[in-house]
């Protein structure tokens, strides 16, 4: 007998007969409860890494970088790390009554 686990009334239904009427939702096909289809990542086609070893999948690939101590960058979220310098304007103005004004060479 195949079931299956309602997570919401948390009960096993078998798959042959009918589902309970409460529960028949539940487990609708994905891209009817919310419009998308699943993403399904290709695997990493094989290649050569930088000491000449064919690397063949991703999880070669996670295990090559995981036993050199590094970590793939490209795709992960950076903090912005850019600062505006600071206005500088009063600064600016200061200096130049302090020195009497600007002067023209020549």
């Amino acid at each position: 007998m195949a079931s299956r686990h309602c997570d919401v009334c948390n009960e096993w239904h078998d798959l042959n007969a009918p589902w309970p009427s409460s529960c028949i939702g539940h487990y609708t096909k994905r891209d009817e409860r919310n419009g998308k289809d699943p993403n399904i990542i290709q695997d990493l086609a094989p290649y050569k890494n930088v000491y000449g070893e064919v690397i063949g999948g991703r999880k070669q690939h996670r295990d090559f970088l995981r036993a050199r101590g590094v970590i793939e960058v490209g795709n992960e979220m950076v903090t912005k790390r850019y600062e505006a310098p600071p206005d500088l304007s009063n600064d600016i103005r200061r200096a130049v009554q302090e020195h009497g004004g600007l002067r023209r060479r020549g």
